[in-house]
């Protein structure tokens, strides 16, 4: 089983447990400050069908830790924010001067910065020109500034004195808030913060584990937070000073990155050397409220940070204060899973500075150059060729994919199989889930055409194997043999899944014959169902008549029985009018199109099975979503011919005007012969010039005048019909709009 191991210069390695068949993992969680978004669902989907590749395809026992950050700076923020709103609301239940003062203050500070952040990106473009991120990311910002500029002006014109103050204080909460923060965050007592940012994290921590259940992702073995191993962190941080790598500095604790990067056995920044230096990623890793005018090295990096005012303490030998980022997830991992790690994991975004000082420091405090064995790197995730980002107003929640673009966990986990685990992905939103829909479609028709074979399968049919049987099986055993190899080269996770596709069609082409092995089709079905479990794709094929427990036999029969009755109801009812067949056609239509879909029957007509049992609510969506392409077929038909209409209406419009109608519209001239007045309709005096052209169109509208005066003493209607047959196909495709369903 060879991976992409970050620490051997992202060279595949194999796999190999420090101690037998068991692989201590340890993988960073979130921040829990804010809902999680699309690129977590693709870093703990990525993680978790990689572990169920090894526990449950290549066997191994994976004790899972993961961390959850629960104090951390953008928390402290946040929470803050959120209290000083609601204490801002409460003090000021109306609009007062001081609130029109304060948003008078707020909303240009926070536009402002937007500006700032435009101004550092066009500057960035001077140095790379054709990066064409950076532009698309300068479009968003200039419309985000437009739309904050629109927000506020159109805010502060309808606000009144007296006004309940909720509305507008929840336009400008994000700009309000950071305004008060500024303003009165550092008064807050810090056991009161202490205890909002404990709420603050459990609200987001919930909603957390919630998505990842609705994502299919396995919990992990141990869950730690940073709040209930403050101790083993301070325990931790002390050995590192003894070991001479850390130092106290008024009240913090840094990490001499310069004298552990020159002592022989140790290296600092092992998996991105090249950013060692990079001062803006160091200032991300130490978040923004720390303090950088304290430590030996402007790079050393805060293993305990002092509390200043406004924010949350414990009680440490250094003072009151709290951990830093990176040493959380030292210290927690080596509690739970040793001093020596065989698996770490993360975004690629997390390589430096976090997981570099991470290695580190757990090296420093152990005395060793070993601390993780292999560090694998989920790629970013990209929108629509965009990094995601608030400002950029391309953040999409987990719970937004859901309920908004209407994705299925099954379709995302899909859609992360079928792409590079460990590459960048762009997520094209506009583009939509279409053809994982096909590829899940696909999978579900055969799953359920393969059950239909089954349950209809009633007969002793000679198992004795013919050249397409064995043909079929040779394929199954190559499959086998290469979605192994897959596996085994990095979690190739998208060459298995369209292995098992062509697996899927070699079925499907077999089916089509006679003689047909029911043993042979139920081992590959198991085989596919098998290994799309490994990946956490569920396919359920559950029938149709499998209720909830303790729902009653009757409950579940009488939908069905109440539509073959009313079939039956209808064929007689027919039959004794001695209806035609387009009669009895139509009932069979409706019972296949309306009656039978919301049951989670599908009937077919002329194809290998008659019915099949499907998964109802996907069948219904199918159904509708081939409807809205019918009727849109329809409108693009319609559209052609509106135009079609609309040019020779338009045409025989304009011939309709008469000579003098024209001029007297064009020139504001009135004239019932070909003599040119001297003077227009206003007294002003019509040049020589202006008359030429006056007496050219006046001519030439009367010839197209004439044409249209002929063709109407020839077809008196035609006219009316031409406008008739317009209007008639612009209401065919208002109404073709209306039925579109929602």
């Amino acid at each position: 089983m060879m991976v992409l191991n970050s620490l051997k210069k992202d060279e595949l390695v194999e796999l190999v447990p420090n101690e037998g068949n068991v692989l201590r993992w340890y993988t960073c969680g979130p921040t829990v400050y804010d809902s999680s978004h699309l690129g977590h669902a693709r870093n703990y989907v990525t993680f978790d069908f990689i572990r169920r590749i090894i526990s449950d395809y290549f066997g191994y026992e994976v004790f899972y830790c993961m961390n959850i950050t629960d104090i951390d700076d953008k928390i402290i923020l946040r929470s803050r924010r959120n209290y000083l709103i609601s204490e801002y609301i409460k003090k000021n239940p109306i609009v007062t001067e001081t609130l029109i003062s304060d948003l008078n203050t707020a909303w240009p500070k926070f536009i402002n910065g937007l500006k700032e952040d435009l101004e550092k990106n066009l500057e960035e473009q001077k140095k790379k020109p054709n990066k064409q991120e950076l532009k698309a990311e300068a479009d968003l910002l200039t419309t985000r500034i437009k739309q904050s500029e629109d927000a506020f002006s159109a805010q502060m014109k309808i606000i009144k004195l007296g006004e309940n103050s909720s509305a507008p204080v929840a336009t400008a909460e994000q700009c309000l808030g950071s305004y008060l923060d500024k303003l009165y965050g550092k008064d807050l007592d810090s056991e009161l913060v202490k205890k909002l940012c404990d709420q603050h994290s459990k609200k987001f921590e919930k909603e957390f584990f919630d998505d990842m259940k609705a994502l299919g992702i396995q919990p992990p073995d141990v869950l730690v937070r940073v709040s209930e191993y403050v101790p083993e962190v301070i325990e931790m941080v002390q050995q590192i000073i003894e070991n001479g790598y850390g130092y106290e500095s008024e009240g913090s604790v840094y990490f001499d990155i310069h004298k552990f990067h020159h002592t022989p056995g140790h290296a600092y920044a092992k998996l991105k050397p090249s950013s060692a230096g990079n001062l803006k990623k160091f200032a991300e890793g130490e978040g923004a409220l720390a303090a950088t005018e304290d430590r030996i090295s402007k790079f050393d990096f805060a293993l305990w940070k002092k509390s200043k005012p406004g924010e949350p303490s414990w009680p440490s030998p250094w003072g009151p204060g709290r951990p830093g980022w990176h040493i959380e997830c030292s210290a927690m991992a080596s509690v739970i899973l040793g001093k020596v790690l065989d698996v770490h994991c993360g975004g690629v975004d997390l390589k430096f500075p976090h997981h570099d000082n991470e290695l580190a420091q757990a090296e420093a405090c152990y005395g060793h150059d070993q601390w993780v064995n292999y560090f694998l790197h989920s790629g970013h995730l990209d929108i629509d060729g965009l990094k995601m980002s608030k400002s950029m107003k391309n953040f999409i929640t987990i719970r937004e994919a859901f309920q908004k673009l209407k994705y299925t966990p099954r379709q995302l986990r899909f859609y992360f199989l079928l792409h590079t685990w460990c590459k960048r992905m762009n997520f094209q939103v506009k583009e939509g889930m279409g053809d994982i829909e096909k590829k899940e479609k696909f999978v579900i028709e055969f799953l359920t055409k393969v059950k239909q074979l089954i349950s209809e399968d009633t007969s002793q049919p000679n198992e004795s194997w013919t050249p397409n049987d064995v043909a079929l099986h040779n394929t199954l055993l190559k499959t086998q043999t290469e979605v192994d190899a897959a596996l085994k080269n990095n979690f190739d996770t998208k060459t298995a899944i369209l292995l098992l596709i062509d697996l899927i069609s070699a079925v499907n082409s077999y089916l089509s014959s006679k003689d047909r092995k029911t043993l042979l089709v139920s081992k590959i079905r198991d085989y596919v169902l098998r290994i799309f479990g490994v990946f956490g794709l569920n396919f359920s094929t559950s029938s149709v008549t499998e209720g909830a427990s303790g729902v009653s036999t009757e409950d579940i029969v009488r939908p069905y029985a109440r539509a073959l009755v009313d079939f039956r109801n209808q064929v007689r009812e027919g039959a004794k009018k001695k209806e035609g067949h387009d009669y009895f056609l139509v009932s069979c239509d409706n019972l296949r199109d309306k009656v039978t879909p919301p049951l989670g029957i599908k009937i077919v007509d002329d194809g290998e099975f008659d019915f099949y049992l499907v998964d109802k609510d996907q069948y219904l969506e199918e159904l509708k979503n081939k409807q809205i392409d019918n009727i849109k077929a329809q409108i693009q038909k319609k559209t052609t011919q509106l135009k079609a209409k609309e040019t020779a209406f338009n045409k025989w419009e304009d011939l309709r005007i008469s000579p003098s109608e024209l001029v007297l519209k064009k020139y504001n001239v009135t004239m019932e012969s070909e003599e040119v007045p001297a003077l227009n309709n206003a007294g002003g005096k019509v040049s020589d010039q202006n008359k030429k052209k006056i007496l050219t169109d006046w001519k030439k509208q009367l010839t197209n005048n004439t044409k249209f005066n002929d063709e109407l003493a020839k077809n008196p209607e035609f006219y009316e019909k031409l406008k008739n047959d317009y209007e008639k196909i612009k209401k065919e495709i208002q109404d073709l709009q209306s039925k579109i369903p929602t």
